[in-house]
């Protein structure tokens, strides 16, 4: 039987953000899940989930200067301090709301920050295209994590990869690709720039990727798993 969890971020925005823990119960919800809780006292925000008996599916750690366009830096290097404070400030909301697993985006990869936090057993769910220490080799407590399964994992794998390997698959030159206009993806040799005959919005031009094969030596994979090999 499926369980839902009211977004209080998204629902019940006719009310203040504290009273919406009350309007989510009243609608039968019996838990909730936000996006950001640090404007409120982390009292407050405990007082109103136990006091109306809801359960805290989720929230997010900081992300950043939200409003200039940041969406996180857990996968960044040189952010690696930004990270330490932004848990800093998370846990007591943590503790205050009983929320125990961390649902970790780094995208598109991760590195040491992603290894510390999976080998101190902090996160439940891991989404990224791929966790390395460069050249020390592959990250240990992800790898040790994947082969005993005691992490899950969601693939973040590019789309105009994905786009380029379904070109190639169907024998088609390129595969026509929206919302990358304006990122840096448009400088590269495939992103060139195209204007669909029926309208006027711009498209980006995934090229298939050609026939050449390589083997690449790598811990778990499936015969679905993409490979790309300049």
């Amino acid at each position: 039987m499926p369980r839902f969890a009211a977004n209080l971020t998204m629902m019940f925005n006719e009310v203040p953000f504290l009273d919406r823990f009350e309007a989510a119960a009243k609608a039968g919800f019996t838990a909730v899940e936000f996006l950001f809780p640090y404007a409120h006292p982390v009292e407050e925000i405990g007082k109103r989930l136990h006091g109306n008996g809801l359960t805290q599916a989720l929230f997010n750690l900081p992300p950043g200067n939200w409003d200039a366009g940041e969406k996180g830096f857990a996968a960044l290097p040189e952010r690696f301090s930004d990270l330490q404070e932004s848990l800093r400030t998370a846990l007591p909301y943590a503790q205050a709301t009983g929320v125990k697993r961390l649902h970790l985006v780094a995208l598109p990869t991760s590195t040491l920050q992603a290894d510390l936090l999976i080998g101190a057993g902090c996160v439940e769910t891991l989404e990224t295209s791929a966790v390395s220490l460069g050249e020390f080799g592959p990250a240990p407590r992800f790898t040790a994590a994947i082969l005993s399964g005691s992490i899950r994992m969601m693939d973040a794998t590019c789309p105009a990869l994905h786009a380029q390997f379904q070109a190639a698959e169907k024998g088609v030159p390129f595969m026509p690709l929206r919302g990358l206009i304006g990122s840096i993806t448009t400088s590269r040799p495939w992103g060139r720039k195209n204007s669909a005959a029926h309208t006027s919005d711009l498209r980006n031009a995934a090229t298939a990727l050609g026939s050449r094969r390589s083997a690449i030596p790598a811990i778990r994979c499936t015969r679905l798993t993409p490979v790309a090999c300049a």
